[in-house]
């Protein structure tokens, strides 16, 4: 166990909890449907449009990631001030609401705002917590704070209650003050995040030079251990955890070598899993509501049709937070004690997603909406594990010194999957319409889910030839535990 001055652990815990606090602000995008209505009947928009504008956001969140992370690798993380993004993009959201002078485009570049926000807190955050934690404890350095970033619609959502007024007031159908609820919403996560993000202390030199002397002392007499200042480009699990002989090794600081991880077929192999298993993940989440309208009786209330979306949209993010934890914490331990290899996490994800669907196709009958929350806690149990699982891989396999940039790529895998699912689910819903105005019925999401369910499966199937080019489940010597 490495031992770290007090100095070092006290300011590392206070960057920790910045973390937590900064993630559950930067989750935010996921609460879109909590004012989506009051925003669509209010300035008179198509479900395409409100459609449009929500994936601007989304757009905003993943493609930035490799230059918030780049950013987040090469400058003080307490100065990248993604809060102000958060601030601004809600308050012109809110401003878009209550006035007809901003037009659509506008609300489109707003949400990016929130998006390009939502992504810088998110990177600093996380890079931080990676940086400041050993490899050996990166299933805990990554599985809590995503997992605050995971909750953070759920808190969100539950604090909309304060905004619930009379429907005179309003003057919509929603019973919520969107405006008034969209300015809470910026000041609470753009102020939190520009508070917290000035406690992101990085204590990675401290930690990196404290373990570079343990393996030293710890390895007198013998053949040496690799220092944690060797660039290698790492072919296996195994290999990353060998002792290398200390004449043998090619010693330059981590600055000195720039490569790209995409040229090697493992990243491309991960990165290709990771678009169909996000993707269909989303696609869940993003439709679950037209998911519960398909299968809710034609008699059924509209309040309570809306009661029952929301139950499945907390269940959600509760369960996707639940398994972020639980996949990080593991993951810490199989490979601690059994010498297991994190890609375990990232196949258990699939598998639960994959599970998920099969329920849904097979096990969901008509006004089925008592196994569909079966379906919602696996998919979103699945959906936290494989986003805790591959950034503490992708740490691990490429080194966490480039690992914002790095981790930032991977972020694109999301944007990709999410829109090519999601337009797989939309056609196939619309082509069940029959002319209606909504979708009943198990063929709205059936096929959708049927072909989802093949994309899962080619990825666990990606994952496990994956896991057999870097030496399978079983590390067999594992030098730094």
């Amino acid at each position: 166990m490495v031992s770290f001055p007090v100095p070092t652990i006290q300011r590392r815990n206070v960057a920790f909890a910045a973390s937590l606090a900064c993630m559950t602000c930067a989750g935010t995008l996921y609460l879109f449907a909590a004012y989506a209505q009051g925003l669509k009947q209010k300035r008179g928009l198509s479900q395409t449009t409100l459609n449009a504008i929500a994936s601007c956001g989304g757009f905003g969140q993943y493609l930035s990631g490799p230059i918030w992370g780049r950013l987040s690798d090469t400058h003080d993380r307490r100065k990248l001030c993604g809060g102000i993004l958060l601030l601004s993009g809600y308050w012109s959201l809110a401003l878009g609401y209550s006035s007809d002078l901003i037009p659509v485009w506008g609300l489109a570049v707003a949400y990016a705002f929130v998006g390009l926000g939502s992504s810088g807190v998110f990177n600093t955050a996380l890079s931080t917590s990676v940086k400041n934690y050993n490899q050996r404890e990166h299933g805990f350095a990554v599985g809590v704070p995503v997992a605050f970033f995971g909750l953070s619609a759920f808190v969100f959502s539950q604090l909309q209650r304060m905004f619930v007024v009379s429907e005179v007031q309003v003057g919509n159908t929603s019973g919520v003050d969107t405006f008034r609820y969209l300015v809470f919403i910026g000041v609470v996560t753009g102020g939190g995040a520009l508070i917290g993000s000035q406690f992101l202390y990085d204590c990675s030199a401290l930690v990196r030079r404290d373990h570079q002397r343990s393996e030293s002392s710890a390895s007198d007499g013998d053949s040496g251990t690799t220092s944690l200042a060797t660039v290698t480009v790492p072919t296996s699990e195994e290999s990353q955890l060998l002792s290398i002989s200390s004449s043998d090794a090619t010693v330059v600081q981590p600055a000195a070598i720039e490569y790209s991880i995409f040229v090697q077929r493992d990243a491309w192999m991960l990165f290709g899993a990771f678009i169909l298993l996000t993707g269909t993940g989303l696609m869940y989440i993003n439709n679950v509501g037209a998911i519960v309208i398909a299968l809710s009786s034609a008699k059924a209330l509209p309040t309570d049709i809306q009661a029952t979306q929301r139950l499945h949209v907390g269940l959600l993010s509760i369960c996707n937070c639940a398994g972020r934890i639980a996949t990080g914490l593991l993951s810490d331990v199989l490979m601690t004690r059994f010498k297991m290899t994190r890609l375990v996490g990232l196949i258990a994800g699939g598998g639960l997603i994959s599970l998920s669907l099969l329920m849904g196709i097979f096990v969901v009958k008509e006004d089925g909406l008592d196994v569909l929350v079966l379906v919602t806690l696996l998919l979103g149990l699945g959906y936290g594990a494989i986003f805790s699982a591959a950034p503490a891989i992708v740490g691990r396999w490429f080194g966490v010194e480039r690992f914002g940039a790095n981790w930032g790529w991977y972020q694109w895998a999301p944007a990709l999957g999410g829109q090519i699912c999601n337009l797989v689910f939309g056609l196939y819903l619309d082509a069940a319409k029959n002319g209606l105005p909504e979708c009943r019925g198990l063929l709205c999401f059936k096929n959708a889910f049927l072909i989802t369910l093949f994309g899962c499966a080619a990825s666990i199937g990606v994952l496990l030839l994956l896991n057999s080019f870097r030496g399978g489940f079983k590390v067999r010597r594992v030098a730094e535990l």
